[in-house]
């Protein structure tokens, strides 16, 4: 079936405990295939068609493929692929959404850099439409990334008590993370100085760190033929990138260029414009209504407001006077802890056996209420902080905040109702 570029459904043994089926209920399929990974997408999974699967090899294959010859029972850990087994990859194979609808004339079919410019230096576009950009996929170079990932395991009372440690770091940059499906939103979704000329920044997918521990023990409080196991699951990771931007939200073709670099309202709608940081007394901002009242006490008050907040909260005073960086720092940090047990007792006839299985996800937040707490931010990282108003093309005005932002709540943090509590389930299995 897989030769014919067939889906096969697999299922076997024990049910599991977890973010992964494990090889227990897995869908295989032949990854020589040129149709088959957006066929299991498009038509099994319903999804996106340009999602990945991960590939599966045989343990006494690992380090065949893998720069990696540990055990990876929890498919959690990420290993490089062997230098012999990678496929060569070109320059050419960074793809990036650009606009061709500038409003400046094309060279060949390279959109040109506008000659008109922001406060701070960034190039403002010339769209006047609205949802009704034109788009390229370029071919631009070039991404990078570091993984190292170290693990330990020791088994102890002859095998029937196991621990596993382990840690991975990376260190990814690119220029576009290709948040979505849809042009506009791949366009536009992950910060940059200038969206259709974007430099190689810090990914907002990379997880910095990355620790993991389990411990598993088997007991035989009931006989040896009726063993009860006991697992724990423990990880915490680094959270993702974030970084401050403008609010450039608008759909009026009059205000794109004041209020949105001169991006057409399907593409400044993301609000991902990165901000710029200013300095004390800075010559290009300005802290009172379209600059009308500089000097009075509520300017002055607000410039003190703003700069205190982005140099003590944001921690951004190095970056005064300069463009925030698109790695600004982490969102929270993730914690879990997962406890299973199963119990397996003799069957009504020989050979047949009793599987019961009980799962506390979340084993912190059981304990304590307080604890287990699964806050994040924005997927793609940005926080938009600031309204963007150009004044006569010379001065940002600073005088609002985004679009429902408050210096109360700084990285617009959100808290997982679902994985912040504690849920337990029990199964009873009959294997004969």
């Amino acid at each position: 079936a897989l030769a014919d570029e067939k889906a096969v459904g697999w299922m076997q043994g024990r049910m599991e405990f977890g973010p992964r089926a494990l090889g227990g209920r897995s869908i295989i399929a032949d990854p020589r295939s040129s149709i088959m990974q957006k066929q299991l997408n498009l038509k099994v999974k319903y999804r996106e068609s340009f999602r990945p699967f991960a590939p599966s090899v045989l343990r006494e294959d690992a380090n065949e493929w893998f720069e990696h010859d540990d055990d990876s029972p929890y498919m959690l850990l990420v290993a490089n692929v062997q230098q012999n087994k990678r496929r060569a990859m070109t320059k050419e194979e960074e793809a990036l959404y650009r606009i061709v609808d500038t409003g400046y004339p094309l060279i060949g079919d390279e959109p040109t850099v506008p000659t008109e410019k922001a406060p701070d230096g960034r190039p403002i576009y010339n769209q006047t439409q609205v949802r009704g950009y034109h788009a390229g996929l370029y071919n631009v170079c070039c991404g990078d990334r570091e993984v190292f990932s170290a693990s330990l395991s020791k088994g102890f009372r002859d095998g029937d008590t196991f621990i596993t440690f382990a840690y991975t770091a990376q260190d990814h940059n690119n220029r576009s993370d290709m948040t979505s499906s849809t042009s506009n939103s791949n366009f536009g979704k992950t910060g940059a100085i200038d969206f259709n000329n974007r430099i190689k920044n810090r990914s907002t997918y990379e997880t910095e760190h990355s620790f993991l521990a389990t411990l598993t023990s088997k007991h035989y409080f009931f006989g040896s033929n009726a063993p009860t196991t006991f697992s724990l699951v423990y990880a915490r990771e680094s959270g993702n990138v974030k970084y401050p931007t403008f609010d450039t939200y608008t759909s009026f073709p009059g205000d794109y260029r004041s209020k949105a670099f001169g991006y057409e309202f399907n593409l400044n709608d993301d609000s991902s414009s990165l901000l710029y940081i200013p300095t004390a007394n800075d010559p290009i901002v300005c802290y009172s209504y379209k600059c009308r009242d500089e000097g009075s006490a509520d300017a002055l008050a607000r410039e003190q407001a703003v700069l205190d907040f982005l140099y003590n909260v944001w921690g951004l005073e190095g970056s005064a006077g300069q463009i925030a960086p698109r790695d600004a720092g982490n969102f929270p940090w993730q914690t879990s802890l997962d406890l299973n047990i199963v119990q397996e007792l003799p069957g009504l006839r020989e050979n047949d056996t009793f599987v019961i299985t009980f799962a506390l996800e979340n084993l912190l937040n059981f304990i304590d209420d307080d604890k287990g707490i699964i806050n994040y931010g924005y997927y793609s990282g940005r926080v938009p902080v600031l309204d963007l108003r150009i004044v006569e093309g010379e001065r940002y005005d600073y005088s609002r905040n985004a679009f429902r932002y408050s210096f109360d709540d700084p990285f617009n943090i959100d808290r997982s109702t679902t994985q912040s509590l504690w849920r337990a389930s029990l199964g009873i299995q009959y294997k004969f």
